[in-house]
Protein backbone atom coordinates (compact mmCIF):
# COMPACT_ATOMS: atom_id res chain seq x y z
CA UNK A 1 0.00 0.00 0.00
CA UNK A 2 2.86 2.26 0.91
CA UNK A 3 4.32 2.46 -2.81
CA UNK A 4 0.49 2.49 -4.27
CA UNK A 5 0.36 5.28 -1.96
CA UNK A 6 3.39 7.25 -3.44
CA UNK A 7 4.60 4.96 -6.34
CA UNK A 8 8.36 6.50 -7.16
CA UNK A 9 11.52 5.35 -6.90
CA UNK A 10 12.07 6.12 -3.04
CA UNK A 11 8.65 4.08 -2.25
CA UNK A 12 10.13 1.07 -4.89
CA UNK A 13 14.15 1.29 -2.83
CA UNK A 14 11.84 1.00 0.40
CA UNK A 15 9.89 -1.94 -0.91
CA UNK A 16 12.79 -3.76 -2.56
CA UNK A 17 14.45 -3.07 0.97
CA UNK A 18 12.00 -4.54 3.11
CA UNK A 19 11.25 -7.13 0.72
CA UNK A 20 14.86 -8.62 0.69
CA UNK A 21 15.79 -7.62 5.02
CA UNK A 22 12.37 -10.00 5.62
CA UNK A 23 12.46 -13.23 3.30
CA UNK A 24 14.02 -15.22 6.30
CA UNK A 25 10.76 -14.28 8.47
CA UNK A 26 8.64 -15.38 5.11
CA UNK A 27 10.68 -18.61 4.84
CA UNK A 28 10.01 -19.35 8.54
CA UNK A 29 6.08 -18.12 8.76
CA UNK A 30 5.61 -21.52 6.33
CA UNK A 31 6.77 -23.82 9.42
CA UNK A 32 3.72 -21.64 11.30
CA UNK A 33 1.45 -25.35 10.35
CA UNK A 34 3.23 -26.86 12.68
CA UNK A 35 2.72 -25.24 15.64
CA UNK A 36 -0.39 -25.76 17.64
CA UNK A 37 -3.25 -23.70 17.18
CA UNK A 38 -4.82 -23.35 20.93
CA UNK A 39 -8.43 -22.20 22.21
CA UNK A 40 -8.32 -19.69 24.62
CA UNK A 41 -11.06 -19.42 27.57
CA UNK A 42 -13.18 -16.27 27.55
CA UNK A 43 -11.60 -13.98 29.89
CA UNK A 44 -12.63 -13.78 33.56
CA UNK A 45 -15.02 -11.80 34.10
CA UNK A 46 -13.06 -9.54 37.33
CA UNK A 47 -9.98 -9.05 34.86
CA UNK A 48 -12.28 -7.85 32.25
CA UNK A 49 -14.12 -5.12 34.28
CA UNK A 50 -10.69 -4.39 36.30
CA UNK A 51 -9.46 -3.48 33.17
CA UNK A 52 -12.13 -1.40 31.68
CA UNK A 53 -12.38 0.64 34.57
CA UNK A 54 -8.62 1.38 34.68
CA UNK A 55 -9.30 2.74 30.89
CA UNK A 56 -12.29 4.57 32.23
CA UNK A 57 -9.76 5.96 35.40
CA UNK A 58 -7.51 6.88 32.25
CA UNK A 59 -10.48 9.23 30.55
CA UNK A 60 -10.29 11.13 34.25
CA UNK A 61 -6.28 11.63 34.17
CA UNK A 62 -7.00 13.16 30.42
CA UNK A 63 -9.91 15.63 31.91
CA UNK A 64 -7.79 16.61 35.00
CA UNK A 65 -4.89 17.54 32.90
CA UNK A 66 -6.36 20.26 30.69
CA UNK A 67 -7.78 21.60 33.89
CA UNK A 68 -12.10 19.60 33.39
CA UNK A 69 -13.57 17.54 35.18
CA UNK A 70 -14.02 13.55 34.06
CA UNK A 71 -18.17 14.59 34.27
CA UNK A 72 -16.96 16.80 31.52
CA UNK A 73 -16.56 13.71 29.37
CA UNK A 74 -20.47 12.98 29.26
CA UNK A 75 -21.53 16.02 27.75
CA UNK A 76 -20.50 17.44 23.78
CA UNK A 77 -19.16 20.78 25.13
CA UNK A 78 -17.58 18.73 27.73
CA UNK A 79 -15.68 16.77 25.04
CA UNK A 80 -15.08 19.33 22.38
CA UNK A 81 -13.43 21.69 25.41
CA UNK A 82 -10.95 18.55 26.63
CA UNK A 83 -10.18 18.24 22.61
CA UNK A 84 -9.64 21.90 21.95
CA UNK A 85 -7.47 21.85 25.40
CA UNK A 86 -5.37 19.12 24.61
CA UNK A 87 -4.52 20.13 20.90
CA UNK A 88 -3.37 23.60 22.44
CA UNK A 89 -1.28 22.05 24.88
CA UNK A 90 0.47 19.59 22.40
CA UNK A 91 1.34 22.00 19.70
CA UNK A 92 1.63 25.42 20.86
CA UNK A 93 2.90 23.99 24.52
CA UNK A 94 4.84 21.46 22.84
CA UNK A 95 4.14 19.13 25.33
CA UNK A 96 2.41 15.79 26.21
CA UNK A 97 1.37 16.30 29.43
CA UNK A 98 -2.21 16.46 28.46
CA UNK A 99 -2.01 12.56 27.48
CA UNK A 100 -3.20 9.91 29.37
CA UNK A 101 -1.33 7.72 31.21
CA UNK A 102 1.53 5.54 29.44
CA UNK A 103 0.99 2.46 32.33
CA UNK A 104 -2.79 3.00 32.38
CA UNK A 105 -3.16 2.89 28.16
CA UNK A 106 -0.92 -0.25 28.11
CA UNK A 107 -3.41 -2.43 30.64
CA UNK A 108 -6.50 -1.38 28.00
CA UNK A 109 -4.29 -2.43 25.07
CA UNK A 110 -3.35 -5.40 26.61
CA UNK A 111 -6.94 -5.92 27.24
CA UNK A 112 -7.68 -5.67 23.60
CA UNK A 113 -5.21 -8.37 22.96
CA UNK A 114 -6.46 -10.43 24.88
CA UNK A 115 -9.82 -10.71 23.86
CA UNK A 116 -8.73 -10.85 20.83
CA UNK A 117 -7.41 -14.16 21.33
CA UNK A 118 -8.97 -17.34 19.52
CA UNK A 119 -11.94 -18.30 21.57
CA UNK A 120 -15.08 -20.39 21.00
CA UNK A 121 -17.19 -18.21 23.70
CA UNK A 122 -16.17 -14.51 23.90
CA UNK A 123 -18.85 -12.70 22.93
CA UNK A 124 -18.56 -9.97 20.49
CA UNK A 125 -19.97 -7.65 22.76
CA UNK A 126 -17.00 -7.74 25.20
CA UNK A 127 -14.67 -7.80 22.10
CA UNK A 128 -16.56 -4.06 21.15
CA UNK A 129 -16.63 -2.68 24.89
CA UNK A 130 -12.78 -3.37 25.08
CA UNK A 131 -12.34 -0.59 22.54
CA UNK A 132 -14.25 2.08 23.83
CA UNK A 133 -11.50 3.28 26.60
CA UNK A 134 -8.75 3.88 23.71
CA UNK A 135 -11.62 4.81 21.10
CA UNK A 136 -12.54 7.60 23.64
CA UNK A 137 -9.08 8.47 24.16
CA UNK A 138 -8.52 9.62 20.54
CA UNK A 139 -11.14 11.61 21.12
CA UNK A 140 -10.62 13.45 24.07
CA UNK A 141 -6.62 14.14 23.05
CA UNK A 142 -7.13 14.03 19.16
CA UNK A 143 -4.36 11.51 18.67
CA UNK A 144 -4.38 9.44 16.03
CA UNK A 145 -1.59 7.09 17.64
CA UNK A 146 -4.21 5.30 20.40
CA UNK A 147 -6.93 4.56 17.54
CA UNK A 148 -3.94 3.03 15.83
CA UNK A 149 -2.41 0.81 18.37
CA UNK A 150 -5.82 -0.31 19.34
CA UNK A 151 -5.97 -2.13 15.62
CA UNK A 152 -2.32 -3.40 16.08
CA UNK A 153 -2.91 -4.93 18.91
CA UNK A 154 -6.64 -6.63 18.06
CA UNK A 155 -4.92 -7.80 14.47
CA UNK A 156 -1.91 -9.01 17.02
CA UNK A 157 -4.01 -11.02 18.84
CA UNK A 158 -5.85 -12.72 15.99
CA UNK A 159 -2.88 -13.25 13.65
CA UNK A 160 -1.04 -14.79 17.10
CA UNK A 161 -3.65 -17.07 17.59
CA UNK A 162 -5.38 -18.43 14.33
CA UNK A 163 -3.98 -20.51 11.24
CA UNK A 164 -4.21 -18.17 7.88
CA UNK A 165 -7.11 -19.19 6.74
CA UNK A 166 -9.28 -18.26 9.95
CA UNK A 167 -6.98 -15.18 9.99
CA UNK A 168 -8.12 -14.09 6.78
CA UNK A 169 -11.79 -15.03 6.95
CA UNK A 170 -12.01 -13.33 10.49
CA UNK A 171 -10.49 -10.38 8.95
CA UNK A 172 -12.48 -9.95 6.24
CA UNK A 173 -15.54 -10.58 8.25
CA UNK A 174 -14.14 -7.57 9.85
CA UNK A 175 -13.25 -5.26 7.42
CA UNK A 176 -16.87 -2.73 7.77
CA UNK A 177 -15.27 -2.34 11.14
CA UNK A 178 -12.75 0.16 9.00
CA UNK A 179 -15.48 2.75 8.16
CA UNK A 180 -16.17 3.12 12.06
CA UNK A 181 -12.21 3.56 12.74
CA UNK A 182 -11.97 6.30 9.51
CA UNK A 183 -15.31 7.98 10.97
CA UNK A 184 -13.46 8.44 14.23
CA UNK A 185 -10.66 9.77 13.08
CA UNK A 186 -12.19 12.49 11.17
CA UNK A 187 -13.94 13.27 14.48
CA UNK A 188 -10.73 13.61 16.07
CA UNK A 189 -9.29 15.66 12.90
CA UNK A 190 -12.48 17.89 13.68
CA UNK A 191 -11.79 18.11 16.88
CA UNK A 192 -8.31 18.99 16.68
CA UNK A 193 -8.81 22.31 13.99
CA UNK A 194 -7.58 21.35 11.07
CA UNK A 195 -7.44 23.93 8.68
CA UNK A 196 -9.49 22.34 5.93
CA UNK A 197 -12.66 20.89 6.48
CA UNK A 198 -12.91 18.84 3.18
CA UNK A 199 -13.76 14.90 4.15
CA UNK A 200 -11.41 14.35 1.58
CA UNK A 201 -8.37 16.47 2.47
CA UNK A 202 -8.89 14.93 5.97
CA UNK A 203 -8.67 11.12 4.56
CA UNK A 204 -5.67 12.15 2.75
CA UNK A 205 -4.24 12.94 6.17
CA UNK A 206 -4.95 9.95 7.70
CA UNK A 207 -3.62 7.70 4.81
CA UNK A 208 -0.24 9.81 5.00
CA UNK A 209 0.54 9.18 8.13
CA UNK A 210 -0.32 5.41 7.85
CA UNK A 211 1.43 4.98 4.36
CA UNK A 212 3.79 7.66 3.66
CA UNK A 213 6.10 6.34 5.86
CA UNK A 214 7.08 3.92 3.05
CA UNK A 215 8.11 6.60 0.54
CA UNK A 216 10.35 8.43 3.61
CA UNK A 217 12.32 5.58 4.28
CA UNK A 218 13.26 4.81 0.37
CA UNK A 219 13.80 9.28 0.56
CA UNK A 220 16.41 8.28 3.71
CA UNK A 221 17.58 5.37 2.11
CA UNK A 222 18.70 6.72 -1.55
CA UNK A 223 19.91 10.33 0.51
CA UNK A 224 21.50 9.63 3.81
CA UNK A 225 21.67 6.26 4.73
CA UNK A 226 25.41 5.94 3.88
CA UNK A 227 26.32 8.59 5.89
CA UNK A 228 25.13 7.48 8.85
CA UNK A 229 27.30 6.48 12.18
CA UNK A 230 25.68 3.01 13.68
CA UNK A 231 24.38 4.42 16.88
CA UNK A 232 24.32 0.36 18.50
CA UNK A 233 20.37 0.22 20.07
CA UNK A 234 20.36 4.05 20.87
CA UNK A 235 17.43 4.42 18.29
CA UNK A 236 15.58 1.14 18.35
CA UNK A 237 15.44 1.02 22.01
CA UNK A 238 14.98 4.61 22.59
CA UNK A 239 11.67 4.46 24.98
CA UNK A 240 13.17 2.20 27.58
CA UNK A 241 16.89 3.98 27.40
CA UNK A 242 15.15 7.49 27.27
CA UNK A 243 12.84 6.19 30.66
CA UNK A 244 16.32 5.13 32.57
CA UNK A 245 18.50 7.51 31.77
CA UNK A 246 18.55 11.79 31.64
CA UNK A 247 17.77 11.69 28.04
CA UNK A 248 14.36 12.85 26.58
CA UNK A 249 13.18 11.76 23.44
CA UNK A 250 12.18 13.93 21.15
CA UNK A 251 8.54 13.84 19.27
CA UNK A 252 8.67 12.24 16.41
CA UNK A 253 12.63 10.87 17.66
CA UNK A 254 14.18 12.84 13.83
CA UNK A 255 14.27 16.27 13.07
CA UNK A 256 14.24 15.91 9.64
CA UNK A 257 11.20 15.82 7.27
CA UNK A 258 10.03 15.18 3.81
CA UNK A 259 6.85 15.95 1.81
CA UNK A 260 4.55 13.96 0.04
CA UNK A 261 1.69 15.61 -1.77
CA UNK A 262 2.49 18.70 -0.12
CA UNK A 263 1.72 17.15 3.56
CA UNK A 264 5.50 16.97 6.08
CA UNK A 265 6.08 14.02 7.77
CA UNK A 266 9.14 12.71 10.14
CA UNK A 267 7.95 9.49 10.28
CA UNK A 268 10.48 6.81 8.52
CA UNK A 269 9.13 2.90 9.51
CA UNK A 270 10.63 0.91 11.77
CA UNK A 271 13.49 0.12 9.55
CA UNK A 272 14.77 3.40 10.20
CA UNK A 273 15.63 3.13 13.54
CA UNK A 274 17.37 -0.55 13.14
CA UNK A 275 18.95 0.47 9.79
CA UNK A 276 21.05 3.27 11.86
CA UNK A 277 22.04 1.15 15.19
CA UNK A 278 22.77 -1.76 13.20
CA UNK A 279 23.26 -1.26 9.46
CA UNK A 280 21.33 -2.78 6.65
CA UNK A 281 23.24 -5.71 6.25
CA UNK A 282 22.31 -5.89 10.05
CA UNK A 283 18.59 -5.57 9.72
CA UNK A 284 18.67 -9.03 7.19
CA UNK A 285 20.92 -11.18 9.67
CA UNK A 286 18.74 -9.95 12.71
CA UNK A 287 15.79 -11.35 11.10
CA UNK A 288 17.86 -14.50 9.87
CA UNK A 289 18.37 -15.36 13.91
CA UNK A 290 14.91 -14.86 14.73
CA UNK A 291 13.68 -17.13 11.96
CA UNK A 292 15.96 -19.66 13.40
CA UNK A 293 15.01 -19.56 16.22
CA UNK A 294 11.73 -19.69 15.76
CA UNK A 295 12.01 -22.23 13.07
CA UNK A 296 14.31 -24.44 15.90
CA UNK A 297 11.16 -24.03 18.73
CA UNK A 298 8.54 -25.33 16.42
CA UNK A 299 10.19 -28.29 16.01
CA UNK A 300 11.75 -28.83 19.38
CA UNK A 301 8.08 -28.49 20.53
CA UNK A 302 9.29 -25.68 22.39
CA UNK A 303 5.46 -24.01 21.64
CA UNK A 304 5.75 -21.99 24.43
CA UNK A 305 9.07 -20.11 23.04
CA UNK A 306 7.94 -20.27 19.45
CA UNK A 307 4.47 -18.37 20.81
CA UNK A 308 6.01 -15.71 22.66
CA UNK A 309 8.63 -15.47 18.92
CA UNK A 310 5.52 -15.15 16.70
CA UNK A 311 3.40 -12.68 18.90
CA UNK A 312 7.16 -10.27 19.46
CA UNK A 313 7.02 -11.01 15.50
CA UNK A 314 3.11 -9.94 14.56
CA UNK A 315 3.45 -6.82 16.56
CA UNK A 316 6.94 -5.72 15.28
CA UNK A 317 5.55 -6.19 11.89
CA UNK A 318 2.46 -4.42 12.45
CA UNK A 319 3.99 -1.57 14.17
CA UNK A 320 6.90 -1.69 11.54
CA UNK A 321 5.13 1.35 9.06
CA UNK A 322 5.55 3.99 12.43
CA UNK A 323 8.63 2.43 14.58
CA UNK A 324 10.19 -0.61 16.51
CA UNK A 325 8.34 -1.81 19.44
CA UNK A 326 10.72 -0.39 21.55
CA UNK A 327 10.45 3.71 20.22
CA UNK A 328 6.98 4.01 23.26
CA UNK A 329 7.13 2.95 26.45
CA UNK A 330 3.43 2.02 26.74
CA UNK A 331 3.23 -0.16 23.48
CA UNK A 332 6.46 -1.71 24.72
CA UNK A 333 4.89 -2.66 28.23
CA UNK A 334 1.59 -3.78 26.10
CA UNK A 335 3.50 -6.22 24.72
CA UNK A 336 5.41 -7.62 27.84
CA UNK A 337 1.96 -8.09 29.08
CA UNK A 338 0.72 -9.69 26.18
CA UNK A 339 3.69 -11.84 26.60
CA UNK A 340 3.21 -12.84 29.70
CA UNK A 341 -0.34 -14.26 29.05
CA UNK A 342 1.84 -17.01 27.33
CA UNK A 343 3.79 -17.71 29.98
CA UNK A 344 2.06 -16.92 33.44
CA UNK A 345 -0.38 -19.87 33.61
CA UNK A 346 -2.04 -18.20 36.20
CA UNK A 347 -3.36 -15.58 34.35
CA UNK A 348 -5.52 -17.70 31.80
CA UNK A 349 -7.86 -19.74 35.53
CA UNK A 350 -11.30 -20.58 34.64
CA UNK A 351 -13.21 -17.57 34.27
CA UNK A 352 -16.52 -16.94 35.16
CA UNK A 353 -18.86 -16.61 32.39
CA UNK A 354 -20.09 -12.55 31.08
Amino acid sequence: MGVLYAPGLYSIVAFAFIFISCLPLLIASHYDRELPCRNYPQINLIIYWSCMAIGVLNLNVIAKSTGYEFIDIFSFDGVIAIAAKSTAIRYIENTTANSGSPILLAVSLWLIFRVALKSSDTKAYIIFFSFIPVLLYTVLTTEKWPTFLSGVFYFSGVFSSHDFKSCIRLVSSKVKYIFLVLALMLISLSLRGANDDSPLHSLQIMFHYVFASYYGLGYWLVSFASEVELSLGSLTFIGPLSYISDNVRPAGVYPNSYYVYGNVSNIYTAFRYVIQDFSMFGVFMLNVVLSMFYIIAIKAKYNTFANITKVWLVFSALMSANVTTFVHNSVFLAIVLSILFFILPTISFKPKKL
